[in-house]
């Protein structure tokens, strides 16, 4: 028997996953339709940003109820939209751009697994994973828009800036 509020999903790999929430369905379902309006906007969203964005954004619409929802609330509504989700910030997990999502792809998953990402390490992954050399300029576009150079690594943005 599946508790109120829960929803079954595929997960990434296309397992089913029993998702509960405290959302109502149809306002998760709003929220969820909401999200991937605000990423293609900013790429990298913090909790904090899509919180404001979900009061002032008159885009928003019904899923303006859920912005003082739980921080895990939000942060599965955004995996449920198929949103990329590290460490409480979201990300657009492709563009649309078939030179680039194949990396941003390679980047979320290391972003995952640890918090400091290294040029080298990250040009022979794709060399491995991706069979493809990244230029530089697919390189810097991707890092940029993920992260910020800070002590010879690029970390992940927080997303509210």
């Amino acid at each position: 028997m599946i508790a109120p509020g829960a929803t079954i999903q595929r997960d990434m790999e296309g397992d089913s996953v029993m998702r509960s929430s405290q959302l109502p369905v149809v306002l998760q379902d709003q929220l969820c339709a909401a999200i991937p309006m605000l990423l293609q906007e900013q790429r990298v969203c913090g909790v904090k940003k899509l919180r404001a964005w979900l009061r002032e954004d008159k885009r928003a619409g019904i899923a303006a109820q859920a912005a003082d929802s739980p921080e895990p609330e939000l942060l599965r509504a955004a995996e449920m939209a198929g949103m990329a989700v590290v460490n409480s910030t979201l990300i657009l997990p492709s563009t649309g751009d078939k030179n680039s999502d194949p990396f941003r792809g390679l980047i979320i998953r290391e972003l995952k697994l640890q918090n400091a990402l290294q040029k080298p390490d990250l040009l022979e992954k794709a060399r491995e994973e991706l069979k493809v050399e990244i230029s530089n300029s697919v390189y810097n576009r991707v890092l940029k828009e993920f992260c910020v150079f800070r002590s010879n690594a690029w970390v992940l943005r927080t997303g509210n800036e």
